[in-house]
């Protein structure tokens, strides 16, 4: 879901405006990127109650937040 919404998002930006996206991006997450890898992330039955198959109340509320700081970045996501 998020790799699609954010493509679909990109998709019609300027590469001005993408650079400009992803340096601030950088900026936000380069201390956390090593040699080694990023952090680790989580695993699907730490996001997804397995029994529904539905995202989990605080990952829900974690996609929400980045979603919105990435509309702030300057994305514009399909409604």
């Amino acid at each position: 879901r998020w790799l699609a919404e954010v493509s679909y998002a990109a998709a019609g930006l300027k590469p001005d405006d993408a650079n400009e996206i992803v340096n601030e991006l950088l900026k936000k997450y380069e201390d956390r990127i090593t040699k080694e890898g990023g952090p680790w992330g989580h695993t699907f039955d730490e996001i997804y109650d397995v029994k529904t198959v539905t995202p989990r109340k605080e990952f829900l509320e974690l996609y929400d937040k980045v979603k919105k700081e990435m509309e702030d970045l300057g994305l514009k996501f399909k409604r």
